[in-house]
């Protein structure tokens, strides 16, 4: 009896094994026929999202070229025939497709020559609200405030704007004109590092920038500061003279500051 048990034994084991080896074929099969269709649509998901970031970025790019081609146009038209009305029109039409930051403070500027302040403001805002970054919103933001005599908000965008563009000499210019015409806030030897920056940036060609300087040397004059202005105005000169010849106008104003200045140590 125990014998013949015995010769049973590898029988069983090897059923046994046969059947584990039948589960795990099975198994394999049943993975393959579930599992590899799962897998197959998730590849083929993943390459259709690519594809549809890809498609939607060629819609973007090509939407955004549009808007600056017609920006182009706009502008160049804007050169010859300056008409308000028009342009902002073709401006509102871009800004719904590109509402870029630039074309924002494009549209506000129009704004607000065409006598529509808060309208242009708002614009700002909302450019602001799309790139806090970006500095020309505060640069243009300032010279509103600036042209409406509000002086505070004019300098605080004024100085935000050059902590983000360094370079600006439009800000420069009308920063410097703030902090020599307005009492309140007066520094003029703020204005004048000011006007020293805008000089540099525009290579001297900028005649607000020179405006702003012969205003800082009356503001000199006025105080008595005879020897900072005729300072003030040789520096100038010798930055203007970097990129060509000065206006006749700085020298006249060199020859009467050095009158005065003889007259005061004559006294």
């Amino acid at each position: 009896m125990d014998a013949h048990v015995d010769t049973l034994r590898p029988h069983v084991h090897t059923e046994a094994a046969d059947i584990v080896r039948l589960q795990t074929i099975l198994a394999r099969r049943v993975l393959l026929i579930f599992a590899l269709p799962l897998l197959v649509i998730a590849v083929l998901g993943a390459y259709a999202y690519r594809l549809s970031n890809r498609v939607q970025t060629l819609e973007v790019a090509q939407r955004n070229d549009e808007a600056l081609r017609r920006i182009n146009v706009v502008e160049r038209i804007m050169q010859k025939y300056p008409t308000q009305a028009w342009a902002i029109h073709e401006y509102e039409e871009v800004a719904k497709e590109y509402p870029h930051p630039q074309v924002l403070v494009r549209l506000g500027a129009l704004y607000y020559g065409d006598g529509r302040p808060e309208k242009a403001l708002a614009v700002l805002d909302a450019a602001k609200a799309r790139d806090p970054t970006y500095w020309e919103i505060y640069s243009t933001a300032a010279y509103m405030y600036l042209d409406q005599g509000r002086i505070e908000p004019a300098i605080a965008a004024g100085e935000h704007a050059l902590t983000l563009n360094p370079w600006d000499a439009q800000t420069y210019n009308n920063l410097a004109w703030l902090y020599t015409t307005q009492a309140e806030v007066r520094d003029l030897a703020k204005a004048q590092a000011y006007i020293s920056n805008a000089i540099d940036y525009t290579r001297g060609r900028d005649p607000n920038t020179l405006s702003t300087l012969e205003t800082l040397l009356e503001a000199y004059a006025e105080t008595g500061q005879i020897d900072r202005a005729l300072e003030t105005l040789e520096e100038a000169l010798t930055r203007v003279g970097r990129y060509g010849t000065a206006p006749a106008s700085l020298y006249r104003r060199l020859d009467a500051l050095r009158e005065q200045q003889a007259s005061v140590w004559k006294e």
